[in-house]
């Protein structure tokens, strides 16, 4: 209304639209009027800000049909809500390319914080989000990851493990697992405290290991894989 021209021609000036020409005097005035009224033009990627809140935290879980993961995801919100903070819970089902898309979502948002409730793939880009929004691990500490980390010690899990069954007399045991890989640290922490500590203390015996593999697609298929 301020530039004296119809809507389209406002936005196709401002969007550079190719392929559509104006006189330079009805393009000096849709300019002329942006900067009187202080309009920017919009930023699709930047569109994300607007999608969450900024007493939001989201919430990183595998699965939380594992109660392990539910009971943690519970905590969270209960302590978020001492404060009036909200909480949104995503499941990860631990595939990469998934924990990627989300995070790309969130990427310059205004999140309260994130939290992952075990180690991420993407720290290279949860570190450079971090500098923006606060993001906490909680899971061993990978020591080469920059990101806040309240530790669950696993390995110490394990030691207290095998020590209990070598008390008891039990020489040779079994691990069983699911997906036994670096990433899964909790996982790789236990067994190592339960090989350690049964090579320490009880060098005769021996740990059978046994573990499946299980894809980020079965376990999302099948929520009784947990």
């Amino acid at each position: 209304k301020l530039a004296g021209v119809s809507k389209s021609a406002v936005s196709m000036i401002v969007n550079e639209k190719k392929g559509v020409t104006f006189l330079e005097e009805t393009v000096k005035k849709v300019q002329d009027a942006a900067k009187i009224l202080g309009y920017n033009k919009k930023d699709p990627s930047k569109n994300v800000v607007h999608l969450f809140n900024k007493d939001t935290i989201l919430v990183f879980c595998p699965s939380v049909s594992n109660p392990y993961f539910a009971t943690l995801a519970q905590a969270i919100e209960q302590e978020a809500n001492n404060y009036g903070l909200h909480v949104i819970i995503q499941n990860t089902f631990r595939d990469k390319g998934r924990e990627l898309e989300y995070l790309n979502q969130v990427k310059g948002s205004n999140l309260f914080g994130i939290i992952c409730t075990m180690t991420p793939y993407n720290t290279a880009l949860l570190e450079e989000i971090n500098e923006t929004i606060p993001v906490v691990i909680v899971n061993d500490k990978v020591h080469d990851m920059e990101l806040d980390t309240v530790e669950v010690n696993n390995y110490a899990a394990g030691v207290l493990l095998a020590e209990h069954l070598i008390e008891l007399g039990h020489k040779n045991i079994a691990y069983v697992s699911t997906t036994i890989d670096p990433i899964y640290t909790s996982r790789v922490r236990r067994l190592q405290g339960v090989l350690e500590t049964y090579k320490k203390l009880c060098p005769k015996g021996r740990v059978l290991v046994k573990s499946k593999n299980i894809t980020p697609a079965a376990e999302m298929s099948n929520v009784d894989f947990e």
